[in-house]
């Protein structure tokens, strides 16, 4: 998973490459944009697959405002992806750092 710009199989020929949001040894973040109609979407990868299939259900059960569609879900080469929408805005690390923790 060294190479960050380099899309599975799956969604090279309909996504493209936008930019690298986190990459560690066992997953990583992408952002991608669709290249029919330029919208942007997030697409991660990880070696366990559990982590993503999680986040996958939480997503569907929590779906409404705010909650980002889960668009795909799939295994190949031994990495399981999550394609989602991508919702621009501060990430909650960011809102945090700017405006301190959030009350209970």
């Amino acid at each position: 998973m060294n190479d960050c710009t380099r899309l599975p199989r799956a969604l090279a020929e309909d996504y493209a490459f936008v930019s690298c949001l986190r990459n560690l040894p066992d997953r990583r973040t992408l952002l991608v944009q669709e290249r029919s109609t330029g919208r942007k979407a997030i697409l991660k990868s990880d070696a366990v697959p559990d982590r993503l299939h999680n986040e996958y259900a939480l997503c569907r059960e929590l779906a409404g405002d705010g909650v980002p569609r889960c668009c795909a879900l799939f295994e190949e080469d031994g990495l399981c992806f999550l394609l989602r929408e991508y919702i621009p805005g501060r990430t909650l690390t960011e809102h945090v750092a700017l405006n301190g923790p959030l009350q209970p």
